[in-house]
């Protein structure tokens, strides 16, 4: 096993993401994960089943009035999943990363689109939106 070319390799990839403090290992683990090929085909992924989820969804709701608990509990899950990969991201990268021009008004998004989820379901059953 050639460590010197692992070590070179580690290097790289955290110079890239301009990392100021790695020290501990939730850090370094974040941004490992964040920074791996994988993990946006991952999240691209999950924004596409969740793109053909509310389709279905809304055509439902369409058809018959009603709600389905199984497109509430998707919709859940895809919001927990979408809310560990910005914290991921925040933790992996640093705020001061994901605040730089460039991935501003990406971070804004990204946020928005976590919250307002949250916010929905957290207001929902007051207002009883569910049916």
């Amino acid at each position: 096993v050639d460590y010197f070319a692992k070590y070179t390799d580690y290097t790289t990839k955290m110079e890239s993401v301009d990392m100021e403090c790695t020290k501990d290992r939730a850090t370094h683990l974040s941004t490992r994960i964040v920074t791996h090929q994988a993990f946006d085909t991952v999240m691209v992924a999950a924004i596409i089943l969740n793109c053909l989820m509310l389709g279905a969804q809304v055509q439902y709701k369409a058809s018959e009035w009603k709600t389905n608990a199984l497109f509430e509990w998707i919709e859940l899950i895809c919001t927990v999943i979408f809310t560990m990969e910005l914290f991921l991201r925040i933790r992996g990268l640093g705020c001061k990363k994901l605040w730089q021009r460039g991935w501003r008004k990406w971070f804004v998004l990204d946020c928005a689109l976590v919250i307002l989820p949250w916010v929905e379901i957290m207001i929902a059953p007051a207002v009883n939106l569910s049916d």
